[in-house]
């Protein structure tokens, strides 16, 4: 406790927030945002969590966050696999577009590289991926090397496969419904028939993690199109179609 005060008072000499988070976890779950008026809640909330680590850094108001996926194989080849930007929702991850739009995207891309080497000469095999933010002056900051399947890996997998039936595809968005209409995949392919993959085109709605769907109507769109706004409105239409947020 007195560890932790001293690190969070020190960043707060200099910064007017900080973030602590448990490294263990993701979606946004069990992150503080400390500043000075707040100080004490936070530290009483941080200490009912019975937190066996926190990560403790200043607060950065991103204006895009950029997620960079490679693999790195058995010969030691590393291969890059997709860069997107991440949709964000009160710390929450709630989707991906791609491609990224941010300026940053290539300065991203030769630190992942460059990470990736460090990872394969220390013995590493596998996927990984690199979050960063971007902030409003422009700089670039590694937010967390997430060394295993990503959340989005299958959706870039799913697109490979896609290319390589149909040919290119331009643009894709991902959006993650936590709680939606509790529906079977049948109702929900009846719902957007015209939307749904058919076999024939690139282009369409894929419906993603759907073990929540008959439960809570939980599951993720994956919408591919010719650019950002066909897939932007691909979205916007399965949403419409399951009544999503009415």
């Amino acid at each position: 406790a007195d560890k932790l005060h001293e690190v969070i008072n020190g960043y707060l000499v200099k910064e007017d927030q900080v973030i602590a988070k448990d490294p263990k976890s993701s979606a946004g779950a069990n992150i503080y945002i400390i500043n000075r008026l707040n100080y004490q809640d936070m530290l009483d909330k941080i200490r009912l969590g019975g937190h066996q680590e926190l990560l403790i850094e200043k607060m950065i108001e991103p204006v895009s966050e950029i997620n960079d996926q490679w693999t790195i194989g058995l010969d030691g080849d590393i291969s890059h696999i997709a860069s997107s930007d991440q949709l964000v929702v009160n710390y929450a991850h709630t989707g991906n577009v791609y491609p990224s739009q941010s300026k940053q995207v290539k300065k991203a891309q030769h630190y992942s590289l460059e990470i990736g080497r460090m990872m394969r000469d220390a013995g590493y095999v596998g996927l990984f991926g690199i979050d960063y933010l971007e902030d409003n002056k422009g700089s670039l900051y590694i937010s967390e090397n997430n060394s295993r399947m990503n959340g989005s890996t299958p959706a870039w997998d799913l697109v490979n496969r896609l290319e390589s039936r149909h040919g290119p595809v331009q643009a894709v968005r991902l959006y993650q419904i936590r709680h939606g209409t509790a529906m079977c995949f049948e109702e929900l392919a009846n719902k957007t028939r015209d939307l749904i993959y058919g076999g024939k085109s690139q282009y369409g709605f894929f419906p993603l993690d759907q073990g929540l769907l008959e439960q809570c109507g939980a599951f993720t769109i994956l919408a591919t199109g010719s650019s950002e706004q066909h897939a932007q409105a691909i979205v916007k239409e399965t949403l419409a179609r399951i009544k999503y947020g009415e």
